[in-house]
């Protein structure tokens, strides 16, 4: 499985910033609030596996939302409802 963590403002704009090997690594990533992730823009940010290949589709999100300088597991905003793979 590769691990991509994706940072998102609301529909509007979208930055792919990780690629990992592991969950364990991404999930570290997003709990330290390491490398400033948000800009001080983006509000969500979703954490998506993907088998290896070419085209593939997203085989699950972990959903986080910026919430007093750190990111807080979420649900998926409803904006978002229907949409996947937003890595790509």
């Amino acid at each position: 499985m590769i691990y991509t963590l994706t940072v998102l403002k609301d529909h509007t704009d979208k930055r792919l910033v990780g690629l990992f090997l592991s969950k364990e690594k991404a999930l570290e990533v997003v709990a330290n609030s390491r490398y400033g992730l948000d800009e001080c823009y983006f509000d969500h940010m979703v954490l998506e596996s993907f088998p290896e290949g070419v085209n593939t589709l997203s085989e699950s999100e972990d959903w986080f939302v910026w919430m007093d300088n750190g990111w807080t597991k979420s649900c998926k905003p409803p904006y978002f409802a229907g949409l996947c793979n937003f890595a790509h």
